[in-house]
């Protein structure tokens, strides 16, 4: 082993990446802002040395720096218990992915399975990005009886006697009307669709014995005229 100054050996020093996944990992874990020194402690590295994982941490989508140390930081924020987390999943309607909730706060993975089973929160697998998205179970509307007594005593007019009101005030034509009614009529096989005459097609006289007409003129002839036609 090679020795260094006065003969020490090296410390071992883990690597910054391992350092930088250990930060993080503790944060997580730890919802509330640590110091540096504490953090430190933590890991058992002297935290405080390591310019590059600090700077990286500041820069970190996961990390937010507050005053002299840090704090974990989850993609859904200020999400805190199951009743908050309900909330959020019934606000987005493009639904949410199994990951992000469970990383909402310490202990959201029960609370996210108790949202399952009590049927307040469903959950769909996504085939193109192959996770779970879970989304909120819709609220059911209540209608008052007044309401429900309301609706029903409302006499609905027949079509025809709105088509025939629109007729009297001008604003729609009677052909237009029966136009529509034998559309319907035909598509539902009511009435059948009136075929118009088929048009003859002209044929022209085509002639394979062509040595024919070395000793027939008329056949020449007739051969012209059926060009022409």
């Amino acid at each position: 082993m090679q020795t260094f100054g006065r003969g020490k050996k090296e410390p071992h020093r883990p690597h910054q990446r391992s350092i930088l996944r250990n930060v993080i990992e503790f944060l997580q874990s730890n919802r509330k802002a640590h110091s540096i020194k504490d953090i430190g402690k933590a890991i058992h590295v002297n935290l405080s040395r390591e310019i590059n994982v600090i700077s990286r941490l500041r820069n970190h989508e996961r990390v937010e720096a507050v005053d002299e140390g840090f704090r974990y930081k989850p993609e859904i924020a200020n999400i805190f218990n199951k009743q908050q987390l309900c909330a959020e999943i019934c606000r987005i309607n493009k639904g949410l992915c199994k990951e992000a909730l469970e990383d909402a706060y310490v202990g959201a993975d029960e609370d996210l399975q108790a949202l399952i089973d009590e049927g307040r929160v469903f959950t769909i697998r996504n085939s193109e990005k192959k996770e779970n998205m879970y989304f909120g179970v819709p609220t059911p509307i209540v209608i008052h009886e007044e309401i429900k007594k309301l609706w029903l005593s409302i006499k609905v007019p027949r079509e025809a006697d709105v088509n025939q009101e629109l007729i009297k005030s001008g604003q729609l034509k009677q052909s237009t009307i029966t136009r529509a009614n034998t559309y319907k009529a035909q598509k539902r096989g009511i009435v059948k669709r009136k075929k118009g005459p088929r048009k003859k097609q002209k044929r022209g006289i085509r002639l394979t014995n062509v040595h024919m007409l070395e000793k027939h003129e008329w056949l020449r002839d007739l051969q012209k005229k059926s060009r022409r036609g």
